[in-house]
């Protein structure tokens, strides 16, 4: 599936944001490396880190929350309606889950980078 797309069926109102943390943690990762490559003090590092952990943490957090606003929003459609199909159900349970999905990928990208940060660090 093109991201475009993704983010398109997944809700823009929840995965442009995902999306905008998953850049500004990549930024910081990339920072990360930065200050590792030329030294810098354990604090800058220190603090760099953690905005990673936070970042990767609130794109867990805000995919949740999508999945949970779709569920209710499709749920509310449901009970109006007399007949739903299988089908029906199935794909509306399999969009809900497109936000969850791309928050849980951000995040493990997140925590595996800060694994790798600090193992780096160690080495030094």
């Amino acid at each position: 599936m093109i991201l475009a797309n993704f983010i398109i069926e997944g809700g823009v109102s929840f995965t442009i944001p995902l999306t905008l943390m998953g850049l500004a943690m990549a930024a910081f990762i990339f920072r990360g490396v930065t200050l590792l490559m030329n030294d810098s003090e354990l604090s800058a590092i220190t603090k760099n880190n953690e905005i990673v952990k936070q970042l990767a943490t609130l794109s867990l957090v805000w995919g949740i929350l999508g999945q949970l606003t779709g569920l209710f929003q499709a749920f509310d459609a449901i009970s109006k309606m007399e007949n739903v199909s299988s089908a029906l159900l199935a794909g509306g349970l399999k969009v809900s889950m497109i936000c969850t999905l791309y928050g849980v990928i951000i995040f493990v990208i997140g925590r595996l980078a800060i694994l790798a940060l600090t193992l780096l660090n160690k080495k030094k």
